[in-house]
């Protein structure tokens, strides 16, 4: 499914007509956990997806770019630490009539706590994401070209997990 915007406007807004067409879609995507030191983690995830419309050729839109992910599990005691690393590359294979979209990077830093007890597990957990405070877009997002992701900012949790 793809849409066509062909410059109608009903309130200032552009009006779309959502077509059925064949689409061809080629990706990759991948995760490696590798062991660096006793109780060390280190976590790699990509993707990259090409899809166009075969009948044009044309790029289909809301299709990611190259993006990938770092992360490490430093765990001590009932502490575990992981700093993260997300990236996402610029995308220019863009449908008609739709904007191409920066690459970008920021950094989350995720800490918890876990205290076991007998049949469950009580697990405080504080997220520290887009330290960078970077500006971005998700080429996904239908609202991209409006506002931009959320900037810095802090996500406090408790949970139980049952066993």
């Amino acid at each position: 499914m793809y849409f066509d915007v062909d410059n109608k406007m009903i309130s200032g807004l552009p009006v779309a007509q959502f077509l059925q067409g064949n689409g061809r879609f080629v990706g990759v995507g991948g995760k490696v956990s590798l062991q660096l030191w006793p109780r060390v983690r280190a976590n790699l995830g990509v993707g990259l997806v090409n899809a166009e419309l075969v009948s044009t050729r044309e790029s289909l839109p809301r299709i990611p770019p190259l993006r990938g992910q770092l992360n490490l599990d430093v765990p001590y005691q009932q502490f575990t630490v992981s700093p993260e690393w997300t990236f996402a590359a610029r995308q220019n294979h863009v449908f008609r009539n739709e904007t191409t979209t920066d690459g970008y990077s920021f950094f989350n830093r995720k800490a918890s706590y876990v205290l076991p007890t007998v049949h469950m597990a009580h697990i405080v957990s504080a997220t520290a994401y887009n330290l960078t405070n970077e500006l971005y877009r998700h080429h996904m997002s239908v609202t991209k070209d409006f506002i931009s992701q959320i900037g810095r900012g802090i996500k406090v949790s408790y949970s139980i997990r049952f066993f």
